[in-house]
């Protein structure tokens, strides 16, 4: 079928608009607040009410789209009379006639009521009851207004150029109806955790599954169920398979009988009431279009096994009543308010029993209810840890099977690497016999961007004779016209019963009982298992037993917050608040820390808790009620006698230990470096250090052992994979498995095996001081210390080009002899462990410059560039020439090493591990662009340092700092440098700048209308959070039926005008340097309008009320000019009577708020507006730009950064996209999409920009504007 998500998007989008209009009359509004008030008091939702109504409305717009496509698909394929379209030009005229006459008996009626009759009336239809009644569809719950209903209806009666409608729903299959449920709403899917199984999957499943058991245990006994059916995928599967079956045994039964009979076999559950109403619909269909039956009016009432539950959590056995097995009188405590449970006399009938076959594709998300969770950890001994519900679900998946029973499910392969993942493996899943694993995580599987494996088993007692396993040796690299037929899916096919298979892309093998015991399974093929067995019994321990901790320094429990850039922690710092340098797991790259944010820190230098200070407290509060909440251990941060605005997890220990070792969490290779205190790391950048008694030296040379190609070859194999690209429907390639990234996890490092340390230091210690020593002569050299110096000693023009010669220069030649001596120190580490290796004489011969294409490895690699996508990438990626020969001053060291890498028998293992996988990329540098950035950081501080040299603050334009700026000589050889190219004049230059690194001085300016919603509920909690000071916040609360002040909502990138959203984040924290005026300006001088965000809200005010006077005095300003400037005053009020309201002798013992206040109200009063107006203000909207310069969109894209976080109840370490999607560069820009688009291909035509595959698709800037 045609691509409907795509092709109901207009429709979708209008829908919403249109119920999210009726969603905010006051009737309406008043029922939606009760029930999120509901949901709020019973721990439901976080949200506040705004984003909650507008998710709600996004799951009814769904539903009323899906509830037509069903009436659609209907009456198209003749079950029932036309009633909205049908297929046909005539069924168009008979559906319209049919409205016509609703409308004529009823005139008082519109299309609204004609739609909901039309529900209504199939509802009593068999078949159709479930999805379309009170129970299940949640339609009900609010309709679109009679211009929205027949905006629908306009929309699918749309007509082709014969007249019948343009969007037809006839064909046989009923697939589309699940697939559709799943795309409409990215919204909707990760809400419920949609997910579609391929159907070439679910047939392979069902062949290793429902046909044994019906071999086993007889066509008239056996039974199947999926406990996660979703929308019914496997249950018509399962039913087609039966009543072939059925069919071929018994061929003179009448089909009606063997319908029913087939039908009765097949049981499915699923949480969402609307899934297992689109699936009863399907099986129905399926049932009268095998009996023949083709109107439903004829049909008899069928009634599928498929039920409404929690498979985890309704079991009705001894065990789960042990430990508080869920009544029916619960189940509304955790179930979803826009739907409701049926009763639980079908979910028992369902659930009591046992299944000769189990299969499905349970959700790989992390519950994100608190109560579901710890009730599941009572009941499930593999819901352990920070479980994902791949674990409990494949506990419970053998549980529903009869003793023998086969079970086969396609599911998340995080659990064998994962930490949570050891219960399952070590206690539930060894006395069970599995029977098969093979890894897809190398398939292309639509959908799917979470890496997966299919596990068979039955359930009866482990025989302890392991199982055979098909192991991925490389996975697709293109994406396949046909998924069903690609390459790596064809061979594990053809070959999975096959063990000693060994093929282009998986090997076939046993897996021992000792492996099938052991967490984490190594699901790798090609000898790869070999070499690990033998790096594993040649080490004499293990890393664990060497360490006193591994784990993070902090979890500050919200960084957004935390984390400040360098430019706001410098200010900050001036005020006297305490900051540490924060280290991320990207900061840490080829044995260098670069951290460009520091954190927060409420604690003395030896890391214990402290007080705050004034400056410190008033940075705190607006955040006071997010810190409060945040959880570890189950407990609020308070609750576990700590200080609210403390790091949720601090570790003084450790952050007092020196040296540590950092690492990155999620990285493509191993990134380790040394620190030797005055840092902080966070979750994303563990540390660890070795026992007390270890020496400095000890723990470098563990770093050169960690940093090596053989001990990313170990993690390769044991880390979990985060996958490669999303590409095509949501699948997932890895074309280059070496830009694949690594979950580097504590649990699974402390494995590592580990060469005695005295070896270490004899073959290592020297080579690792060189290479830190060669790092701390880069840094005497980075590009910000050689900017300020040259223009503090020399500050011409040709000073500045002269350093940044000499500067890039020395950079290169520097980190070549990184590249040496990491290549030296992987050829060491061979040695180590007994394989065939050659090794320099001497460190100092080592410490010379060498270029990444000299190393054999890449010398090997080029070998293959053009028959090896991976290989030709790899040249291509970092922007080198694939060498033909080795090269460089130690081209006969490499020439030698490259004959051993080339031999049949003593390279065998070392090919292994001399890959694109395991060796060090040392991508290559800009240090142009670094220095052209420092240059650009020189010139905003210089820029900064004019407001903060005030005595009091005053605005200025860009252009007036231009003239007080231009006469310093350094300001001059800044500007000439920066403008070399494009010839810029000073005034346009600051005027970039300033506008790139400011944020308007009011909301109206700041926010989008989403925005200004979220915006209210910070103020709401600002409000309460006042009055709990007072202390008069209890009768407030009970006013409006809370237990506890609400939680402020996230901002998205969405709720944010132009480029702010990256200057203030999801919790809209003040990070930028300046303070824009928006229309401020007088008309002779246009250029942008500035202050300090050094300011505090006093000073801000001030100077506002400063520019409302002159403009309202000397420049003859009127209410439309002045409104806005009023409002800016007003926005700052609160906080002025909060925190400036004490008497000012500077102002004669007046008291500032109550001034302000006042002022407001007064000249409020005289304009003619309402001082409650003036919050809600917002700018008269602008005229759609109708083009884009693709400059800008670049310059965007340049500028676009991720935001990291470090949010409570996260199961993962978030990865940080590369790049902005098409919709985050329009929220940039401030343009439509389609704008966006059409200059990005503008610029991929160019070179300028590659677009990246994943889902949405991301793009990053290449060649020289990397």
């Amino acid at each position: 079928m045609m691509n409907l998500p795509k092709l109901l998007q207009p429709a979708l989008k209008a829908l919403e608009k249109d119920l999210l209009a009726r969603a905010k009359t006051e009737r309406v509004e008043a029922g939606l607040r009760a029930a999120w008030t509901e949901e709020q008091n019973a721990g439901q939702t976080g949200l506040g009410f705004e984003p909650w109504r507008r998710e709600r409305v996004t799951q009814l717009a769904v539903a009323w789209i899906l509830s037509v496509v069903f009436v659609r698909t209907l009456e198209d394929r003749g079950y029932v009379d036309p009633r909205v379209a049908g297929a046909t030009a005539d069924a168009l005229r008979a559906a319209e006639d049919r409205e016509a006459l609703f409308l004529q008996v009823a005139p008082f009626l519109g299309p609204r009521e004609y739609l909901v009759a039309v529900f209504r009336e199939l509802a009593k239809l068999p078949g159709a009851r479930d999805v379309f009644d009170t129970r299940h569809n949640p339609v009900w719950v609010l309709a679109p207004s009679s211009e929205g209903a027949k905006a629908l209806l306009d929309f699918f009666r749309k007509p082709d150029a014969n007249g019948a409608p343009a969007l037809v729903f006839t064909g046989e299959g009923t697939r589309f109806l699940g697939d559709l449920y799943q795309d409409l709403s990215e919204a909707v899917r990760k809400r419920y955790a949609l997910l579609q199984t391929p159907e070439f999957v679910e047939e392979f499943i069902l062949d290793q599954t429902l046909d044994l058991a019906i071999s086993e245990f007889g066509l008239a006994e056996v039974n199947l169920i999926d406990p996660t059916c979703g929308s019914g995928h496997f249950l018509l599967g399962a039913f087609r398979r039966l009543l072939g079956r059925w069919q071929t045994h018994a061929p003179t039964e009448a089909i009606a009988d063997l319908v029913r009979r087939a039908l009765g076999q097949v049981y499915g559950v699923d949480i969402n009431p609307y899934a297992v109403a689109i699936a009863r619909f399907r099986l129905v269909l399926a049932a009268l279009d095998a009996v023949g039956i083709k109107h439903l009016e004829r049909a008899p009432d069928i009634r599928p096994n498929v039920v409404v539950a929690d498979s985890l959590l309704h079991r009705f056995d001894q065990r789960a009543l042990s430990v508080g097995q869920i009544s029916m009188d619960d189940d509304l405590r955790w179930g979803d308010r826009l739907f409701r449970l049926e009763n639980r006399g079908d979910v028992e009938r369902v659930l009591t029993k046992r299944y000769h076959a189990v299969v499905g594709n349970p959700p790989y998300i992390v519950e994100p209810d608190s109560q579901k969770k710890a009730r599941y950890r009572e009941m499930y001994t593999s819901a352990s840890g920070k479980f994902a519900l791949a674990a409990p679900f494949t506990e419970r998946f053998f549980e529903l099977a009869e003793p023998g029973g086969f079970v086969g499910l396609i599911n998340s392969n995080a659990w064998t690497k994962r930490d949570f993942g050891a219960a399952l493996i070590q206690q539930v899943l060894r006395r069970l016999d599995i029977q098969k694993v093979i890894d897809t995580s190398g398939c292309y599987l639509p959908g799917h961007g979470t890496s997966t494996l299919l596990l068979f088993g039955r359930n009866r007692p482990s025989g302890h004779e392991g199982f055979h396993a098909v192991l991925g040796k490389r996975g697709e690299t293109t994406e396949p016209s046909d998924p069903a037929a690609a390459p790596v899916w064809n061979e594990i096919v053809s070959h999975h019963n096959e063990p000693g298979f060994e093929g282009r892309f998986v090997s076939v093998a046993r897996f021992t009982e000792l492996e099938r015991r052991t967490h984490p399974w190594v699901l790798a093929g090609g000898g790869a298992r070999g070499l690990l067995a033998m790096l594993s019994n040649s080490a004499p321990q293990r890393l664990g037993s060497m360490l006193d901790f591994i784990g993070r320094t902090t979890h500050t429990g919200d960084d957004p917050f935390f984390a400040l850039p360098a430019s706001t922690a410098r200010r900050f710092r001036a005020f006297g608040v305490r900051l540490v340098q924060f280290v991320r797991g990207q900061d840490i790259e080829d044995w260098h820390v670069i951290a460009n944010d520091d954190t927060l820190f409420p604690y003395d230098f030896n890391g214990n808790e402290s007080s705050l200070s004034a400056s410190e407290s008033r940075w705190f509060w607006p955040q006071r009620q997010r810190l409060r909440v945040r959880r570890d251990f189950g407990k609020t941060i308070e609750a576990r006698g700590l200080n609210w605005y403390s790091h949720s997890m601090f570790f003084a220990a450790r952050y007092r230990a020196s040296p540590v070792v950092g690492f990155a969490f999620v990285s493509t290779h191993n990134q380790f470096v040394i620190s030797r205190g005055d840092r902080v790391f966070n979750r994303s950048a563990p540390v660890l250090a070795l026992k007390s008694g270890r020496s400095g030296e000890d723990h470098q040379s563990l770093l050169g052992y960690l940093n090596s190609s053989t001990v990313a070859f170990w993690c390769r194999l044991v880390m979990f994979p985060k996958g490669g690209d999303q590409v095509g429907e949501g699948a997932r390639l890895s074309k280059t498995p070496w830009q694949d990234r690594l979950e580097y996890a504590g649990n699974l490092l402390q494995q590592l095996p580990v060469p005695s340390l005295a070896e270490l230091r004899e073959k290592l210690l020297n080579l690792v001081v060189a290479a830190e020593e060669t790092v701390r002569q880069m840094a005497e050299i980075a590009p910000e210390t050689v900017v300020a110096a040259a223009l503090s000693t020399t500050p011409t023009l040709k000073a500045l080009r002269e350093a940044r010669t000499r500067c890039l220069a020395e950079r290169a030649r520097l980190r070549g002899i990184l590249v040496s001596l990491q290549e030296e120190m992987d050829w060491r580490v061979y040695g180590l462990f007994g394989l065939p290796t050659l090794v320099a004489p001497s460190v100092g011969a080592v410490r010379v410059p060498v270029e990444p294409s000299h190393r054999p490895f890449e010398v090997h690699l080029a070998r293959d560039v053009k028959s090896d996508i991976s290989a030709s990438e790899w040249f291509r990626v970092h922007k080198r020439d694939a060498p033909s020969d080795v090269g460089g001053p130690l081209a006969e060291l490499y020439r030698q090493r490259l004959r051993l890498l080339d031999d049949p028998e003593h390279g065998k293992q070392l090919r292994l591990l001399e890959t694109p996988e395991t060796k060090r990329r040392w991508s290559l540098a800009d240090d142009a662009k670094a220095f052209t950035d420092a240059v650009q950081m020189w010139l905003l501080e210089r820029i900064e340092a004019a407001f903060r040299d005030q005595s009091t603050p005053e605005l200025r334009t860009a252009r007036q700092l231009a003239l007080e700026l231009g006469h310093d000589p350094a300001v001059q050889a800044a500007h000439e440098l920066l403008t070399e190219e494009s010839g810029l004049e000073l005034v346009r230059l600051i005027s970039d700048l300033v506008d790139g690194e400011g944020v308007p001085f009011l909301a109206g300016y700041r926010y989008a209308e989403t925005g200004m919603e979220k915006r209210a509920s910070w103020e709401e909690t600002w409000r309460l959070q006042r009055l709990e000071d007072a202390g008069r916040l209890t009768p407030e609360l009970n006013r409006l039926g809370l237990k506890a002040i609400p939680l402020p909502d996230k901002y998205g990138p969405k709720d944010f005008l132009r480029h702010y959203w990256g200057l203030r984040g999801k919790l809209d924290v003040p990070k930028e340097r300046f303070v824009t005026l928006p229309g401020g300006n007088t008309d002779e001088d246009t250029t942008p309008l500035v202050g300090w965000a050094g300011w505090d809200h006093l000073q801000v005010a001030q100077a506002l009320s400063g520019l409302y006077q002159r403009r309202k005095s000397e420049d003859g300003w009127t209410k439309d000019r002045l409104v806005p400037l009023l409002a800016g005053i007003d926005e700052r009020v609160p906080w002025l009577l909060q925190w400036h309201n004490e008497p000012s002798a500077a102002f004669g013992g007046m008291k500032l708020g109550e001034f302000f206040r006042d002022f407001v109200a007064g000249e409020a009063h005289t304009l003619g507006v309402a001082v409650g107006d003036l919050r809600a203000w917002t700018p008269p909207a602008a005229p759609k730009r109708t083009t884009v310069d693709p400059s800008d969109v670049l310059a965007a894209l340049k500028n676009w950064k991720p935001e990291s976080d470090d949010d409570e109840g996260e199961e993962e370490e978030a990865e940080l996209p590369e790049g902005p999607t098409e919709a985050d560069l329009a929220s940039e820009v401030g343009v439509t999409k389609a704008l966006i688009k059409k200059a990005l291909k503008k610029l991929e035509a160019d070179g300028l920009v590659e677009k990246l595959s994943g889902r949405p698709a991301r793009y990053v800037a290449t060649g020289d504007e990397a």
